[in-house]
């Protein structure tokens, strides 16, 4: 989906209003502009901003499930996923590793 541009799409709005001082009864069309103009923005931003959610839980979720360590666990070498390690293994960490842990020094 494209990127609207909202300034652009306000002004189109606006100005196809026509504001004829004779005519008192319509000047509530620009308030029903703006208002239709805002609530078209915030929709928009909210569609995005649901749509990036989504493609970071899908991003967190392949890397909890598909990025594997290699660890030693009972003397043999396994790869295990990062959502499967335990207190006690010890993972082989390769330059560009991401790790997230807790631990502490002797």
């Amino acid at each position: 989906m494209k990127k609207f541009n909202v300034d652009i799409f306000i002004l189109i709005i606006v100005t196809e209003i026509e504001h004829d001082e004779s005519e008192s009864k319509a000047e509530w069309i620009e308030g029903i502009a703006i208002l239709v103009a805002v609530v078209v923005v915030v929709l928009v931003t909210a569609f995005n901003d649901w749509r990036k959610e989504r493609q970071f839980r899908g991003l967190q979720n392949k890397i909890e499930h598909e990025h594997k360590f290699a660890t030693i666990r009972g003397g043999e070498v396994l790869q295990v996923p990062v959502s499967d390690l335990l207190v006690g293994d010890i993972c082989q960490v390769k330059y560009g590793a991401c790790v997230v842990l807790s631990f502490s020094t002797f």
